[in-house]
């Protein structure tokens, strides 16, 4: 087979739930309801999943041209990160950025065009139910969830006579969606070759099989019919026929441009209906190759370079020890971050103590990483243990000093006292005021039924008493702000 011309590549990483739940419908029908139902092995159970797209009517379920801009918009996002490499909110971009990373000609229709995405992508819900994974709880939740929090586009045309249009963008997106990306919980595509494709079902299946063939390792794949229609949001058929018509043209197209090689729709065999079958194409098979060893490209425009810390440093030695080569485990570090990294090493190394059918550790920790499988909720790694015992330990030192200032405070607050009283009283006018102390309260109850000598104390009380409540002494916090020792806590 003759190897299509080779093109730049244009790396870009996709937020891995977008592309897995089937959120962008290969269609030009206006939806405003999708239900998407799978079984989902996960830690050998089946789990029924669903997954529900809501949408009002003025907009629609986004479609693929949608996925088009949320493309550009993780370029321009990725292109801004900050100091420590992460994407931060707002995303800001102008129209002309926008317009140009979508390869598009200038005119006013694209800036309302980008306006109205921006509120159709506002006012998506996704409803689900154990189908949307969160890197910040380790685990798929039931929730309903947005993709973008806020839009907001602002603008002006200049007063020349040209009317040129001078357009400015914000993107809120929601904290799920950041967590997930910052965590790398993402698939790398090619924007190059996906720009090439022109037919909405190419386009959708240019992120599936990319990230399909990376599971599977190149292997060839192969797809229930129905399940593949459902997830594409496209019309399913029952004839086969009808079927290859409908999907020949963009199986052809993606064969055009190297991403499969082969492909075929066949009856199964265990129940009624078809399965497609596509083998990886030779372009598909280099970026895959590329990405899987050096990933020279991915170094240039997504990993961060510089010198590994301390705790990417523990990350890339765990790594190590479990028989990952250096280059590779280093990759690894800096696309992944170091508490994924060894949360991941701790479970698979756990799960090879007590399952000894497990032979090739390091390729296991490797499959888990740069497949994202999610580590069991009930697990703990000794990372998380020892964060949450150096928290622990925090805390009691915290208490301890808080502890310490306090009965300093007190101390201080006795002295203050005292030196008060000193200055007011002499002994023998202090001895005359608790006498004229007892006298005044000799008909209370309290001083009827005690010794003289417990009258004196006593009365010596209710003096101190009078003399605290006249003293200005500051409350605790303020004090302790006072004190450099009270800063500790």
């Amino acid at each position: 087979m003759l190897i299509p011309p080779a093109v730049d590549v244009d790396l870009i990483r996709q937020e891995r739930n977008i592309l897995t739940l089937g959120l962008f419908a290969a269609t030009s029908e206006k939806q405003t309801l999708r239900r998407i139902e799978r079984d989902d092995v996960r830690d050998g159970h089946t789990v029924r999943t669903v997954t529900e797209f809501r949408a009002p009517p003025e907009y629609g379920l986004p479609t693929i041209y949608d996925y088009d801009k949320f493309i550009a918009l993780m370029k321009i996002a990725y292109e801004n990160r900050d100091e420590n490499n992460k994407i931060v909110n707002p995303v800001r971009f102008s129209g002309y950025q926008f317009i140009k990373v979508l390869d598009q000609e200038r005119n006013a229709d694209r800036y309302e065009d980008i306006n109205r995405w921006g509120q159709k992508m506002t006012d998506l819900t996704i409803m689900s139910k154990e189908s949307v994974f969160l890197t910040s709880k380790r685990k798929f939740a039931t929730d309903t969830f947005h993709l973008f929090a806020r839009f907001k586009g602002t603008g002006f045309s200049n007063q020349d006579g040209t009317n040129e249009r001078h357009e400015k963008f914000e993107v809120e997106l929601s904290q799920w969606v950041l967590d997930n990306i910052n965590n790398r919980f993402v698939v790398l595509l090619d924007l190059e070759t996906y720009k090439q494709l022109s037919r909405p079902i190419s386009k959708a299946l240019h992120s599936y099989i990319t990230n399909t063939f990376a599971a599977s390792g190149g292997r060839p794949i192969e797809k229930d019919y129905l399940d593949l229609c459902n997830e594409l949001g496209t019309k399913s058929y029952p004839h086969l026929s009808r079927i290859k018509q409908a999907l020949g043209p963009a199986f052809d197209e993606l064969m055009s441009i190297g991403y499969i090689s082969k492909w075929g729709v066949f009856p199964r065999i265990a129940k009624k209906g078809y399965k497609v079958r596509m083998e990886i194409g030779p372009a598909l098979a280099d970026f895959l190759r590329r990405f899987s060893s050096s990933r020279k490209a991915l170094s240039e425009k997504a990993t961060d370079d510089r010198v590994l810390d301390a705790a990417q440093q523990d990350a890339l030695q765990s790594l190590l020890d479990h028989g990952v080569v250096p280059d590779r485990a280093r990759e690894l570090v800096q696309t992944y971050g170091s508490d994924r990294v060894l949360d991941v090493v701790d479970f698979q190394a756990n799960q090879a103590t007590t399952n000894k059918r497990i032979q090739n550790l390091a390729g296991l920790i490797i499959f888990s990483l740069t497949n994202s499988l999610p580590i069991p909720v009930n697990f703990t790694s000794r990372r998380l243990r020892q964060e949450a015992q150096i928290k622990a330990h925090a805390a009691d030192q915290r208490r301890q000093r808080e502890a310490e200032v306090r009965i300093a405070y007190e101390e201080a607050k006795e002295a203050a006292l005292e030196k008060a009283f000193t200055q007011r009283f002499s002994p023998s006018e202090l001895q005359a005021q608790i006498q004229a102390t007892v006298a005044s309260r000799g008909s209370d109850d309290l001083f009827k039924r005690v010794t003289p000598d417990q009258k004196q104390v006593l009365a010596l009380q209710l003096i101190k008493k009078e003399v605290r409540d006249e003293l200005e002494f500051p409350e605790f916090e303020e004090w302790a702000d006072s004190q450099s020792q009270g800063n500790l806590f």
